[in-house]
């Protein structure tokens, strides 16, 4: 192809820069140039040659810019399995410097190996192997028996037709994903499992006391009892149904707080009771109630009733049969408290903290739940700008059944009371 002369000016607008740039560029040596009488001339050829040439010099940076607009860890690896370029996300979740990382096998940086990964487990070296992208996760145990999951994914950079001499290997940490996952097909199965049990019950007493042949062989006091579990296992599919729908709501920010100045005893706490009358019946419970409640409370009325089923309801499932329930709240100078007393298992005082986690149960065995109430009644403490507390007191008298010594276990909800709400 025949060369072409420029002017300054031609080739500054092929450089897209001034004519003045393009001068001086020609006078200190850095763009090839001759002169015809007093004016610069260049060869285009020459000038498409200088810009390869820069572009190409350019290459590692303008290609380490674009790796660090990626939020996740991104590097180049070649055929020989080193790193040849990365961002600093990159760097950072491996915490090296980048003189420590660049030429450096990408199984040393990673792995810390001395040897590649087996090639089944490599996402790169299949990447290579089958010139197309290649997704895996690396499932890698950390310190204090921490389980961490990686996606990585291996991309072929092909130029045309050519086989790839290099991979972006991307490396995304989805652990908290993989752990929500493995967290909610835990509870999904768990929740099956205990409405399974609570229904089973519900429908095989219902059956019985429909069945004519049946129910006429039945006393009456028979009859209550079968009632009675039945309305304990429907009340208790409600109470499990009431709480994960409060837990997702708080989850999500959503639960809503409306106080307002309610009469305690008979807008909260004796409906509260009526509910679990049927829980108390079957466990043979006693309920002492101890009220000193001589003003109206300001929380909120809903979520409230919903701490002390939760509150009570726990006291009836973990209390040993035949014994007794102490409710008692207290209306003092600037704060509003109840508690819940009961004989049962006693709680270790290095897992007093632990039972207001959600899904979190110290004594599973036997009794049904999803380690969810607690921890609700623990949220709507905070809402309400208040605290939950247990006390367990050393196990006393001969072991019961479980195993035990039964202990006297309460639970103490303070909520504080603004003077001005309450006048």
């Amino acid at each position: 192809m025949e060369d072409k002369v420029l002017t300054v000016n031609q080739a500054a607008k092929l450089l897209k820069t001034s004519p003045e740039t393009i001068d001086l560029m020609a006078s200190e040596g850095r763009l090839g140039a001759f002169k015809v009488g007093n004016r610069w001339r260049f060869s285009k050829n020459h000038v498409l040659d200088w810009i390869r040439s820069q572009a190409k010099a350019q290459q590692p940076y303008l290609g380490r810019i674009i790796l660090e607009f990626l939020d996740e860890g991104v590097a180049i690896i070649n055929q020989d399995l080193k790193v040849v370029n990365c961002n600093n996300a990159y760097l950072k979740r491996y915490n090296v410097r980048r003189e420590q990382v660049i030429g450096t096998a990408c199984y040393e940086v990673s792995q810390g190996r001395k040897k590649p990964c087996p090639e089944g487990l490599c996402p790169v070296r299949a990447a290579f192997k089958l010139q197309r992208p290649v997704k895996m996760v690396h499932k890698h145990s950390r310190s204090g028996g921490r389980t961490s999951y990686s996606d990585i994914v291996a991309l072929p950079l092909k130029y045309g037709n050519e086989p790839a001499q290099e991979v972006l290997e991307v490396v995304r940490d989805n652990t908290e994903v993989y752990r929500l996952n493995e967290r909610l097909n835990w509870t999904l199965n768990f929740i099956a499992h205990e409405l399974q049990c609570a229904l089973g019950n519900a429908v095989m007493n219902v059956s019985a006391l429909l069945d004519k042949k049946i129910l006429y062989r039945l006393d009456s006091k028979t009859r209550r009892e079968m009632l009675v579990s039945t309305m304990s296992s429907l009340k208790f599919i409600h109470d499990m149904s009431r709480n994960h729908l409060v837990y997702s709501k708080a989850s999500a920010g959503q639960l809503v707080y409306q106080p307002s100045l309610v009469d305690f005893p008979g807008q909260i706490f004796r409906p509260v009771l009526a509910g679990l009358k049927s829980a108390l019946a079957q466990r043979r419970l006693r309920m002492v109630r101890k009220t000193r409640c001589r003003r109206k409370v300001y929380c909120d009325r809903d979520l409230l009733r919903i701490a002390l089923n939760n509150l009570i309801n726990n006291a009836t499932k973990y209390a040993s049969q035949g014994t007794r329930i102490v409710c008692e709240c207290r209306d003092g100078p600037g704060v509003f408290e109840f508690s819940v007393e009961n004989q049962g298992p006693p709680i270790p005082k290095d897992k007093a903290a632990e039972i207001f986690r959600e899904f979190v149960r110290l004594n599973p065995s036997g009794n049904p739940g999803t380690g969810l109430g607690l921890f609700v009644v623990k949220k709507i403490a905070e809402m309400h700008h208040g605290k939950i507390m247990v006390h367990s007191s050393p196990g006393k008298g001969s072991p019961v059944r479980s195993g035990h010594a039964d202990a006297l276990v309460k639970f103490t909800l303070t909520i504080p009371q603004p003077a001005h709400k309450r006048t």
